[in-house]
């Protein structure tokens, strides 16, 4: 069977799921990996039986990722560009491994990655897809304006997950005819369906790390709102990092400690738990002050397949996951008066989380659906077959 090589510096932060769920469902390719660093192996096993191997393969639990003599990193992005260290002793045998694994096509995820390895593609004459997923296309547009024209000019087919990000990658230069949508899927199997009914306490959930383009903060206030006139609601928010002592400050001022509760960060199984006995989804994602933002969000389309109604903004490629007044109710971003306003309604009128929740999943399986999206991703590699 022939291979993909995917070209990544981690394998793999935990947000990157749709990533691991890209290679895991193929099944007319090998999906391999070349990458800086490794960690998170035990959430995101993989069958190695079909890889073969060679002297600077070093093999960790159940993945391979390259290696030189030293125990130095073959490939770093920060410290080493990818062409110096690229010895003819190195690229022959390198050259092998490929030949032997059948590798015919290069798979850069995120426009970052695809940037170091350019010498790469060149080097070992393989075509070079790169999949483009948020902050590469927000951030570099904004701080480093002209960062990928050489990567424009020389990669074969580039990817992203909203016709949003696909517009600003047309700014940026990419060649139209270079350039396709191509939409994330989710594992349905792992996110049942359950209709949200009225309860006594009404949760409402969020999950993503506390950062700021997950726009928590707000979240918190239009909860404050809402819990001024609905003291049965409580909000149940997973996920770490650097702005917990912020949010604990806000949820302390505003007196709703109780009612608000930080749970950290927590396995996928939790979550699904917590989407299936949770009543509204609340994530209302904002740019951040650095011009950070959100792809899509897959949590959204999971909060949907759970059957859950979602509060969020009008940001980057969300309302193209979220329909407005159909599976969620959207509001600008920053605006948690608006926002607040949308949990009241929700709160209120019951039976449109069954509405907009049945809605929600039929759009999941419709556009979203892992094994679909796989068949589409298969056939674009085929091309290069």
């Amino acid at each position: 069977m022939k291979s993909v090589l995917h070209l990544m510096d981690t394998y793999l932060p935990i947000p990157n799921t749709f990533i691991y769920n890209q290679v895991k469902h193929l099944k007319e390719y090998n999906g391999l990996f070349l990458v800086n660093k490794v960690e998170n192996l035990n959430n995101f096993p993989y069958d190695r039986s079909k890889i073969k191997r060679f002297p600077f393969l070093f093999l960790k639990n159940q993945f391979y990722f390259i290696n030189n003599y030293k125990r130095e990193l073959l490939f770093n992005i920060t410290f080493a560009p990818f062409n110096r260290i690229m010895n003819s002793y190195v690229l022959k045998d390198l050259k092998k491994w490929i030949s032997k694994n059948e590798v015919f096509l290069l798979h850069a995820d995120f426009g970052t990655n695809a940037i170091a390895f350019q010498n790469f593609k060149k080097k070992l004459n393989l075509p070079l897809i790169t999949y483009f997923y948020g902050y590469d296309v927000s951030v570099i547009q904004r701080n480093r304006p002209g960062f990928y024209n050489k990567l424009f000019k020389n990669g074969d087919l580039f990817l992203t997950e909203s016709e949003f990000l696909a517009s600003k990658l047309r700014e940026m230069g990419c060649p139209n005819n270079k350039l396709e949508v191509l939409r994330f899927g989710i594992d349905l199997t792992k996110f049942k369906f359950k209709v949200k009914k009225k309860s006594k306490k009404i949760k409402i959930l969020s999950v993503g790390r506390l950062v700021e383009k997950k726009g928590m903060e707000y979240a918190i206030k239009a909860f404050s709102i809402a819990f001024k006139k609905h003291k049965n609601i409580e909000f149940r928010i997973i996920g770490e990092g650097p702005l917990r002592k912020r949010l604990e400050f806000i949820i302390k001022q505003n007196n709703l400690n109780g009612n608000v509760k930080l749970l950290g960060a927590q396995p996928s199984s939790r979550v699904v738990k917590e989407m299936l006995e949770c009543h509204i989804f609340m994530m209302p994602s904002i740019t951040s002050k650095e011009g950070d933002t959100e792809g899509q969000g897959v949590v959204f389309l999971e909060a949907q397949a759970s059957g859950m109604p979602i509060l969020s903004t009008y940001h980057n490629g969300i309302p193209e996951a979220v329909i407005h007044k159909k599976s969620g109710l959207l509001c600008n971003e920053k605006d948690y008066e608006k926002l607040g306003e949308n949990l009241i309604y929700l709160i209120e009128n019951p039976k449109e989380w069954i509405k907009m929740g049945k809605f929600g999943r039929k759009n999941v399986e419709k556009n979203f659906e892992i094994k679909k999206q796989t068949i589409e991703l298969e056939k674009i590699y085929s091309r290069f077959n």
